[in-house]
């Protein structure tokens, strides 16, 4: 899993349910250390780790974890990810070139793989295709 999903986890946390629920989620999750860096590439465990933690310490449902993150992310990373864009639509149709130029500096990177259909001028649908089986992020994420 890249770094900067583990970072931005971690910000989460601490932006919504303060330090002592991050420190509280690591040691639940196992994690000594919270240095994630976003060039890396980590073991998927770590972030499936951070999740079913988070989920106990928050007392929240991984959906609830899905949502949250999503809106964090979507706050965190929109004005960079949408330049260039006319739309949502022209975005999605894009992340397959965006994952791999991430693959290209994130050695080990195992990105999500995007399938798209036309159903018209206004509808599409995507499908999801990772051996990860984080779907719920996905769709908070389209949400």
């Amino acid at each position: 899993m890249k770094g900067m999903i583990n970072v931005a986890i971690k910000l989460l946390v601490k932006n919504v349910f303060g330090e002592k629920v991050w420190e509280e989620v690591k040691k639940e999750a196992g994690i000594n250390s919270d240095r994630f860096l976003v060039v890396l590439d980590y073991p998927d465990e770590i972030t499936y780790s951070l999740i079913d933690a988070i989920t106990k310490v928050a007392g929240i449902s991984k959906e609830e974890v899905f949502y949250a993150f999503a809106d964090f992310w979507v706050k965190m990373y929109n004005k960079a990810y949408m330049r260039g864009y006319k739309n949502s639509k022209d975005f999605f149709k894009q992340l397959n070139r965006i994952h791999s130029e991430i693959v290209k500096r994130i050695k080990g990177a195992i990105p999500p793989e995007f399938i798209f259909e036309e159903k018209g001028d206004d509808v599409f649908f995507i499908h999801y295709v990772s051996k990860r089986g984080l779907c719920g992020v996905c769709r908070a994420l389209i949400e």
